[in-house]
């Protein structure tokens, strides 16, 4: 059965919240429900970030310890390594 978390501001007002399957994978979601994250129990992680308008300002995704960094487009801007 999933476990979901919401999350709140000191305001109590919901910032986000998170959804964690069977298999230990958590989903991230901001508080218009869109998804935001991914941080898989394998060490793969995926973040998405929105500006200010909502509009998708790129991602990123963790191999490993190797980070790679994407535009809005999915065009590959940067990559990383280190230990996670």
């Amino acid at each position: 059965m999933a476990q979901q978390r919401t999350y709140q501001d000191s305001m109590g007002r919901n910032v986000g919240r998170s959804v964690t399957d069977t298999r230990g994978n958590t989903t991230f979601y901001d508080p218009m429900g869109r998804n935001t994250g991914r941080s898989a129990s394998d060490s793969r992680d995926n973040t998405t970030s929105y500006d200010a308008f909502g509009r998708n300002t790129g991602r990123s995704t963790t191999n490993g310890n190797t980070t790679t960094v994407y535009d809005s487009f999915g065009r590959r801007t940067g990559s990383m390594q280190g230990s996670k």
